[in-house]
């Protein structure tokens, strides 16, 4: 039957879009309405899908025109519900190329079938697979996911009216505490509106007032002008900021929403594996049992019939027990893998790698990667608080070796940040290291230095440990500069700990010190004008740090 392509369009009746295709037929084939479908919506249906439709509706593999409308409806129902299966189904399959495990396929069952005996549904898939054990791909589970329960033969079960009646139940709280959740937001938009009212009321109090003082000088006309003017432009400013506001609220609101579902399907998720960890290494326990008992048997056995079987059984049962627990250790790594704990992590890839389990290589690297980003992290984040320099270009290293950025795009763009500033503070100390002697000698030759020279030197000397106290004459701060060896300004300087600075020093100091500018301390003496440099950088970064 050849097919003539009509264009069709979504708001067409179902009669008038079969009377275009179907011509002078009686009939459309599955392949017709596949290609029709994709006119009708953009991304279409797998022919399979299609020709499953049709079998289940019309009993055959064309459809007449009575028949058409459900089979429209039917596709239509199969095609809303691959949109979110399959975003599901990549979200599971995101670290192993295009396939998931039975039992995230059984998850993704139950999530679908629920409220239908969705074991029974479970169990007729895994009884149809050719070799179970193996991963599932989508072209695999797409049909089954997509039938109607009735169609496979499974009806309500006793236990799922109830709890569909507590699905109910949990709606109807859910739906009052929407409703007391709407009342609060409309009585705040209320008092928001209120306060806008007043806020208004004013304004036209303050518009009123300039429009009395205009009329006297410029004429009634011109100023009933101003005034429309003033309140129209304050009007356009003020719902202008009102739709800046909702706009932001509601993306907010909407990212708030989006981080909660991701959240709440990690924990399901890492929920799940716990549970088939737990199952595992019940599974795992029956078999070493059982693997103990076999060779207890073999030991005890007299005749050589007995000690043949008992041999077997006991070669059997050990091999169950291997099976068992490579996959206990499977699902152990899997786990960890999703708790994202390097406490579990190291474990669990430790005891993978001791027992050579196969087929675990692609889970086996995936896990390594996922503790070198979290240690990476870990060390970075402890270099941040450190505030060490040496430490901190350390840590960095370490995530761009490892290539964790895209990962760590937060915590990268503050350690940049922090790793700028602490270099120049590096910088600034070894400015003052190679800070020619003779401008030392200079500073300490003043007999009645400038007030800039001396308040920036008590500054320099509260930051090396120095009370205000040792410094309250000129000569006496003389003396400190003047001294040699380990006492050595710039000695002192070089060992200097920005972490042993009192806060409350710190904070004396930045007074004397934001009394003046560099220029104005270079004016007066270029070697105090390097001091000034360095205490200024101790400063800014002692109080930039936690008390």
């Amino acid at each position: 039957m050849s097919l003539i392509l009509t264009p069709c369009s979504v708001n067409e009746s179902p009669d008038s879009v079969f009377d275009k295709w179907s011509r002078s037929l009686e009939h459309l084939n599955a392949e017709q309405i596949h290609i029709l479908y994709g006119r009708l919506r953009s991304e279409g249906m797998n022919l399979a899908q299609v020709r499953d439709v049709v079998q289940i509706i019309c009993g055959s593999d064309t459809c007449n025109r009575d028949e058409f409308t459900l089979v429209l409806k039917e596709l239509d129902r199969r095609y809303a519900l691959l949109a979110d299966i399959h975003w599901e189904f990549n979200l599971l399959a995101q670290h192993y190329r295009g396939s998931i495990t039975e039992q995230d396929a059984q998850f993704l069952f139950k999530g679908v079938y629920d409220g239908y005996n969705w074991q029974c549904i479970w169990d007729q898939f895994i009884g149809s697979r050719e070799q179970t054990g193996t991963r599932i791909t989508w072209d695999e589970i797409e049909l089954p996911l997509c039938a109607q329960p009735l169609q496979l033969g499974v009806g309500n079960s006793d236990t799922e009216e109830e709890r569909d009646q507590e699905t109910m139940e949990a709606r109807k709280e859910q739906g009052e505490k929407q409703r007391l959740q709407h009342h609060q937001e409309d009585e705040v938009k209320k008092k928001r509106h209120q306060k806008q009212v007043i806020e208004m009321e004013k304004m036209k109090e303050h518009l009123t007032a300039t429009h009395q003082a205009v009329r006297s000088k410029i004429g009634e006309d011109v100023a009933e002008q101003l005034q429309r003017q003033l309140l129209l432009d304050h009007q356009k400013n003020e719902v202008g900021k009102l739709k800046q506001d909702e706009l932001l609220r509601q993306r907010g609101l909407a990212k708030a929403i989006a981080m909660d579902h991701e959240q709440r399907w990690l924990r399901e998720d890492q929920k799940l594996a716990e549970e088939r960890l737990k199952e595992a290494e019940r599974l795992e326990e029956q078999a070493t049992i059982a693997a103990a008992k076999a060779e207890k048997m073999a030991k005890e056995a007299k005749s050589k019939a007995e000690k043949e079987a008992a041999e077997k059984a006991k070669k059997q049962a050990l091999m169950l027990a291997r099976k068992e627990k490579e996959n206990r250790l499977r699902q152990r790594l899997d786990t960890a893998i999703k708790s994202r704990d390097v406490t579990k992590l190291e474990p669990a890839i430790a005891e993978v790698k001791k027992e050579k389990v196969p087929d675990c290589v692609e889970q086996l690297s995936v896990a390594q990667r996922l503790l070198a980003q979290l240690k990476a992290k870990s060390n970075l984040n402890n270099a941040l608080v450190a505030r060490q320099l040496q430490r901190l270009e350390k840590a960095m290293k370490e995530v761009k070796d490892g290539k964790f950025e895209e990962g760590l795009k937060q915590e990268m763009l503050q350690a940049n940040g922090l790793l700028e500033k602490l270099r120049r503070l590096e910088d600034m100390k070894r400015e003052v290291i190679n800070l020619n002697q003779q401008m030392v000698a200079e500073i300490k030759s003043y007999k009645q230095p400038p007030l800039v020279v001396h308040q920036v030197m008590t500054a320099t000397f509260l930051l090396l440990g120095n009370s205000e106290a040792q410094m309250h004459s000129w000569p006496a701060t003389q003396v400190l500069i003047g001294k040699t060896g380990k006492e050595g300004l710039k000695r002192r300087v070089s060992a200097c700990d920005v972490a042993n600075i009192p806060v409350k020093v710190a904070r004396r100091a930045k007074q004397l010190l934001d009394s003046h500018d560099i220029d104005s301390v270079r004016e007066a003496s270029q070697g105090c004008a390097t001091f000034y440099a360095w205490a200024m950088c101790m400063v800014d970064e002692r109080m930039s740090r936690p008390n």
